[in-house]
């Protein structure tokens, strides 16, 4: 009966090695896969692996298989399972199949020890070990039958002779692994073109085989930010990135994923210098403000300069002031003089070009002007001796469009913006003659006095 068995499994060996072989390549990004299964339960029989065994064909199985083909010496060392790799498992295999069949040759069938806690590879194991027993008991009573049916004499001994198994392997053929490497091994990121601007970039590239591609960025307060190629499976991809500082230094890697596969590359850049941004420059306390307009403020005001630049290095003032600016400020600014005053700001720019900015400020006064004469002399006092007579005459301007003004102190009553009047020194002492006149747009007043000193 011992013989038998050893006869079934004997037999039985080709189906091992046919469910042992990989006909397919495998590569990063599968799921689910059966073959994969495979594969990590072979990498971890191995030591190689020692994630959990999914299916799933990831970062930890890449690892693994780079592990497999530096200790193979299998060339690239790539982690895709090509027509090289492949060809090593297969015999891999079929060397552990032979070793197996050879101990079963020449050792008793040992009792069989189940872990209480099996884990996933001894499932997987112990599921093809059930399935290869139930196709012994089958051939076993196949046995039993012929037995019976050809009765076998006491004194003859039924030799089987022994026999070395054979591993049915199917290699691929030759060209079809000098293709499939010549694949795996330029498999290439060909060309990369990089188009920035000062908040944006475009990024271009092509890859010699159709690829899923990543890109990530870094720089500018970004960390691996990640951009996935806009053209999805292709061998021409671009990412359109947004929201950069301009003049930053960034760097990218871009990471190509295919079926021949993957490759990476990296690279840096820098975005553009922006240009520079005209300066503001405004005028306190009006809200709204035209720079390049005639802004009229009343004399005496005390008002500020306001003034902002981007992108710029550098400023200098010029005209009603001078010397060099901030490229964002403010100045206080006093007006005691009625004229026009013109207040030029120019910056320079990150690349040496000059923007300028100027306000045209006009200072009047809104109350009238009064202006008195003692005998068509202009003054202020007058002497003269009692008896004589004083001819005092006024101008005005600025009254916005009043036509009088109101006289106080020593004379009275409603005067013209301009006219005369002959006074009699009647008695010694001081006099004083005031003249109070109106603006009519403005509302505002002046009052102007003159003294008249009367002696003996």
């Amino acid at each position: 009966m011992k013989r038998y068995l050893i006869f079934a499994l004997i037999l039985l060996a080709p189906l091992f090695a046919l469910a042992q072989t990989f006909e397919r390549d495998l590569r990063f990004g599968l799921q689910g896969d059966s073959d994969v299964i495979k594969l990590q339960e072979f990498l971890a029989d191995r030591g190689l692996y020692s994630g959990p065994i999914t299916g799933n064909f990831f970062s930890l199985t890449l690892k693994a298989v780079k592990k497999l083909q530096t200790q193979e010496n299998i060339r690239p060392v790539s982690g895709y399972v090509g027509a090289k790799t492949r060809e090593k498992l297969n015999q891999l295999f079929a060397l552990e199949l032979k070793d197996s069949d050879q101990q079963a040759n020449t050792e008793s069938v040992a009792p069989v020890s189940v872990s209480t806690a099996p884990t996933k590879t001894e499932n997987n194991k112990l599921n093809v070990l059930s399935s290869v027993m139930e196709q012994v008991a089958a051939l076993q009573k196949q046995l039993d039958l012929l037995l019976k049916k050809t009765p076998i004499p006491p004194a003859q001994t039924v030799t089987v002779p022994t026999q070395t198994p054979t591993t049915i392997f199917q290699p691929t053929p030759q060209s079809n692994i000098s293709s499939q490497t010549t694949l795996m091994e330029t498999l290439k990121i060909s060309s990369v073109n990089v188009v920035p601007d000062m908040t944006s970039a475009k990024i271009e590239w092509v890859t010699n085989r159709p690829t899923e591609s990543k890109l990530y960025l870094s720089g500018g307060g970004l960390t691996s930010k990640l951009f996935i190629s806009e053209t999805g499976y292709s061998t021409n991809h671009f990412s359109n990135i947004s929201q950069l500082v301009p003049i930053t230094d960034y760097s990218f890697q871009i990471t190509a994923i295919g079926n021949s596969g993957l490759v990476s590359y990296t690279d840096d850049f820098k975005t553009k210098i922006p240009p520079p941004q005209s300066p503001t420059l405004d005028f306190a306390p009006r809200q709204s403000f035209n720079p390049e307009s005639v802004t009229g403020v009343s004399l005496g005001t005390v008002g500020k300069l306001y003034w902002k630049s981007a992108y710029t290095t550098s400023c200098t003032a010029s005209g009603a002031w001078i010397g060099e600016k901030p490229i964002v400020g403010e100045e206080v600014v006093a007006f005691s003089q009625v004229g026009r005053y013109t207040y030029v700001l120019t910056c320079i720019g990150n690349a040496g070009e000059s923007v300028a900015k100027n306000v045209l400020i006009s200072v009047r006064d809104p109350k009238p002007h009064i202006i008195f004469y003692f005998n068509d002399i202009p003054a202020e006092t007058f002497s003269g001796k009692v008896g004589e007579t004083v001819k005092l005459r006024w101008e005005t301007s600025n009254t916005g469009g009043a036509n009088n003004c109101t006289a106080s102190n020593s004379w009275s009553g409603s005067k013209y913006i301009g006219g005369s009047q002959n006074i009699l020194l009647e008695t010694a002492g001081e006099f004083s003659y005031s003249l109070t006149c109106i603006n009519a747009s403005s509302g505002e007043g002046r009052t102007n006095t003159v003294a008249i000193t009367v002696i003996q």
